[in-house]
């Protein structure tokens, strides 16, 4: 689907969005929080579908570091979204895409606020970030992660297109991307082609709506999780309605606030976190 196209697909999908918000447009109540705070709580309460701190933490992004919320919101469309809810991507990308965009639907704040209560309610899949995590670090995997560095290409996409364990799939899938774009801890560096890898899939049979959103979203974002997006595409069972990797959602236990903030938006991610956790254990605790 070239530029044209997608814009002709994208603009109504995103006025859909924005004309089925039930109810009024929320008033913004930004917190007195950092950025990078703001960030971990915003993705962390999309990811759980808490609504209410999601809107708070995108008011603070927005009137502090508005690039840093419209990336956000892109991110979080294909680490916790992705599959799960396949059709809010477009929207999401067309949403992030400019201030002109934006400016035809009203303003920064109603687009945003859309975006984020549409993103918080729906179904999510984090099968992309899992394999990304599992990929990098998990140690028995570390043969593949250093013999598929020095891999022609071709032959890495053959070995992501095939039928292999889905992990090596996914390590030869990253370094195919590249780990020059985004530096990966736990793997090398190496340079590879994007676009050789999404025309790949799409030979392979891979999903071509899957296959052509995620390179979409690979020129917005650096990370290899778009691509990640489309390998799983081609081992999760398809519905009418989309994807659905498992049919029970994850437990998520209760939340407990520091002040304002959910105490699980103040992880090893943020710095107030880690300061928190190094002064955890400098001291002894039964």
């Amino acid at each position: 689907m070239d530029t044209k196209d997608f814009l002709a697909v994208s603009y109504p999908e995103l006025a859909l969005v924005l004309s089925d918000r039930q109810g009024d447009i929320p008033e913004p109540q930004p917190l007195e929080i950092s950025p990078w705070l703001a960030m971990s709580l915003l993705q962390k309460s999309l990811r759980r579908g808490e609504t209410g701190h999601a809107l708070r933490a995108a008011a603070t992004l927005l009137r502090d570091a508005p690039d840093r919320l419209w990336k956000r919101l892109v991110v979080a469309s294909y680490e916790d979204a992705g599959l799960g809810s396949i059709d809010l991507i477009a929207p999401v990308l067309i949403a992030t895409s400019g201030k002109g965009v934006r400016r035809a639907f009203d303003g920064e704040w109603p687009v945003a606020s859309a975006i984020v209560e549409r993103m918080a309610a729906a179904r999510k899949d984090r099968s992309a970030d899992d394999a990304y995590m599992v990929a990098a670090t998990h140690s028995q995997y570390s043969g593949d992660r250093l013999s598929l560095t020095f891999r022609p290409l071709r032959e890495l996409m053959q070995i992501a297109t095939g039928d292999g364990d889905i992990i090596t799939r996914s390590i030869a899938t990253i370094y195919a991307v590249g780990t020059d774009r985004c530096r990966t801890p736990g793997m090398r560096v190496r340079k590879g082609d994007p676009r050789y890898v999404f025309h790949a899939m799409r030979e392979a049979g891979f999903p071509f709506t899957v296959v052509d959103l995620s390179e979409r979203g690979s020129t917005q974002f650096r990370e290899p999780l778009p691509a990640l997006m489309s390998l799983m595409s081609s081992v999760v069972p398809g519905h009418s309605t989309g994807w659905r990797p498992t049919e029970r959602d994850d437990d998520i236990p209760p939340t407990t606030m520091i002040g304002d903030v959910p105490s699980w938006a103040i992880d090893w991610y943020v710095r107030g976190g880690r300061t928190a956790i190094r002064a955890f254990l400098r001291h002894d605790t039964p």
